[in-house]
């Protein structure tokens, strides 16, 4: 069997990785018998970077003949010839070689990854899509070997109609795509199914949703009502068999798989979301406790870090969890640190601790992020100048921050609250309801009280809103307060 590494497809596209032990770039063939099949994947790739077609297409001969099999052989140059005909824009070309492979997919499912790779590398990301769409179909086990994160990236890139993209959603969801991390694709498939009228096919997937942040997102939503009560059945008083369920999935990752570099910020996240904060704080041990050993993190640890300074900020211990935040932003600055450096800055705003956050906005703001962070670093920045007495400052960064409003409605909507501008704020959460993501948002931020690892000092801030007869009136028409019974106990 032909093993491609998974963790490829988490590249960004036309961005492809080359291995430490590829050749450097080069206009000929990359033939060498000594070498790996691996090792002759990346050349491709890298002669398919850099448009040397005459020599990708020497490569894939010589992968050909060294197939361990007829079959393997042809669906091979059949992929990798279709992805150089795709980088050239000869299109036709480039479907017919595909579908040339189809037919031995059920074969040698793995090898139709090989065209995930070398689509991305030819800059094609609606055939990225289309290959993932086949393999969906003919090949279920495959698919769900992907990480989360790739399929996300995949949904989020690939510039196909939004109705193509739906229906990927509904079929990952339809096969139990993800597990434990695959709720969200679950929760949204969900919500496609209710809006075409397919309540059966929508009670039909809630069986895969155990998230509590998910499950309440479901609970509080007015359009998906008939569906409330078997939920509530499955989720149980105080949401206790999500939670719990979450949980053991978690643990058994942890367990079975320890060094699987997801295991631990999950396990965290689970126990956060049970409200099971001293069970949190004791995998604090599993962290990296020297500064030489935090400089190594790499992103995975990142994660476990900023979900355990999460659960210290929820359990009152706020200068510890600022203490690990720092500890993991000191050092070398890879982008993925962004997340957290952001994360941090909004539990010092919420904390009212606008000049330790001022800096390190500022900080963050030279690194370029998605549109969605650095909006909300637009937002935590106006706040901060408000509050900090700076007005003349803040009004220089208004028409920048509502020019992007688009890009996080919700964190606009919070910048403007915080700065006291109830009336703006207003006006946007009613011209904005419309968007789906934002009324969900809305109807969560409206809460009588915060639900699952929601920001008590954010959620104070909305309740502005829902004193306001337009806002609850759209409140009580499109959504519900959580039932007391469904509310996270007690914290413990």
């Amino acid at each position: 069997m032909i093993r491609i590494s998974l963790l490829l497809m988490a590249a960004p596209l036309a961005m492809w990785p080359a291995s430490a032990s590829t050749p450097s770039t080069r206009a000929e063939a990359v033939t060498d018998p000594e070498l790996t099949f691996e090792a002759r994947i990346d050349g491709y790739l890298k002669q398919l970077g850099a448009k040397q077609f005459k020599a990708a297409l020497g490569t894939v001969e010589g992968l050909e003949r060294s197939a361990g099999n007829p079959d393997g052989g042809r669906m091979i140059g059949a992929i990798l010839r279709s992805a150089v005909a795709a980088a050239q824009k000869h299109d036709d070309d480039a479907r017919r070689l595909l579908e040339q492979a189809e037919p031995l997919l059920t074969k040698s499912p793995e090898v139709m990854t090989l065209a995930i790779p070398a689509y991305s590398v030819a800059n094609r990301p609606d055939l990225v899509g289309l290959t993932l769409d086949r393999l969906i179909a003919r090949a279920p086990d495959i698919v769900r070997g992907f990480t989360p994160d790739f399929i996300s990236f995949v949904l989020r890139n690939t510039g196909e109609p939004q109705a193509t993209l739906d229906q990927r959603k509904v079929a990952l969801a339809q096969m139990g795509f993800g597990g434990a991390d695959g709720d969200w694709i679950t929760a949204g498939a969900i919500g496609i199914l209710v809006q075409r009228g397919d309540w059966t096919g929508a009670g039909d997937l809630l069986r895969y949703v155990d998230s509590p942040r998910d499950v309440e997102d479901l609970l509080i939503q007015r359009r998906f009502a008939p569906l409330w009560p078997r939920l509530e059945a499955q989720a149980g008083p105080g949401l206790a068999n999500s939670r719990e369920s979450s949980v053991r999935e978690a643990r058994q990752l942890l367990e079975s798989a320890p060094k699987d570099d997801r295991s631990l910020p999950r396990m965290i996240e689970a126990l956060r979301y049970a409200g099971r904060y001293d069970e949190a704080i004791a995998l604090l041990t599993r962290l990296p406790q020297t500064p030489g050993d935090m400089a190594k993190a790499d992103e995975q640890v990142g994660w476990a870090v900023n979900d355990l300074a999460l659960v210290l900020h929820d359990a009152g211990r706020k200068e510890e969890a600022d203490s690990w935040f720092s500890r993991l932003n000191s050092g070398s600055k890879p982008d993925w640190k962004i997340s957290m450096l952001i994360n941090r800055v909004e539990l010092l705003v919420g904390d009212g601790k606008y000049a330790q956050a001022l800096p390190l906005i500022e900080e963050a703001q030279t690194v370029r992020g998605s549109p969605y962070a650095e909006q909300l670093l637009r937002r935590l920045r106006y706040c901060s100048l408000v509050r900090l007495g700076r007005p003349a400052d803040a009004a220089k960064l208004r028409g920048d921050l509502m020019a992007h409003a688009k890009d996080a409605r919700a964190a606009t909507v919070d910048g403007l609250i915080c700065a006291g501008e109830a009336d703006a704020a207003e006006q946007m959460v009613l011209a904005n309801l419309g968007d789906d993501d934002f009324q969900e948002d809305v109807i969560r931020g409206l809460q009588q009280v915060p639900l699952t690892a929601d920001d008590p000092s954010v959620w104070d801030g909305w309740q502005v809103l829902r004193q306001r007869p337009a806002v609850a009136a759209a409140f009580a028409r499109l959504g519900r307060d959580l039932p007391a019974g469904l509310r996270l106990p007690a914290k413990r």
